[in-house]
């Protein structure tokens, strides 16, 4: 078994994915599960979609209180279940976070990493990962909001 592209962060080329999926293929080799290509879409986009779950579920009471929806229960209840799905996704993070990978490994310790240009005239860019004191932090924190609906 060959482990391509060990601990990568940097996006694939295309005749790099190409060689990885031919390879994958043929049953000899497997890309890392730290390298985005071996997590799938959960994987890839897990810190953002934690980031923004809850962001989502505050846009979708605003807007039950715009149209007058006034039964709290049920409010509370989708934001109890947001919290839930936030709760599953820290623990999903935090199984899959791989201790052995350290600094020097590659990529400053940090895993899940998503990187985008967010505004390049500016030279901006949207860059989130996960590091091993994060990790337990992002854990507790999902935790500690899922508790504080229950409450």
């Amino acid at each position: 078994m060959i482990y391509l592209d060990y601990h990568a962060a940097a996006p694939l080329s295309p005749a790099a994915r190409a060689a990885m999926q031919d390879a994958m293929a043929q049953g000899w080799a497997n890309p890392s599960s730290v390298h985005a290509e071996g997590r799938g879409f959960l994987g890839k986009h897990i810190l953002s979609l934690m980031t923004f779950l809850p962001l989502l579920g505050v846009i979708a009471i605003f807007i039950a209180h715009l149209v007058g929806y006034e039964d709290d229960e049920k409010i509370r209840l989708m934001t109890m279940g947001l919290m839930a799905v936030n709760l599953a996704l820290g623990i999903y993070l935090y199984l899959g976070f791989d201790a052995s990978f350290v600094k020097a490994d590659g990529n400053d310790g940090f895993q899940f990493v998503e990187k985008a240009v967010w505004i390049q005239s500016l030279n901006a860019e949207y860059f989130v990962g996960i590091d091993g004191i994060s990790v337990t932090m992002v854990l507790l924190t999902t935790l500690v909001f899922f508790v504080g609906c229950i409450a």
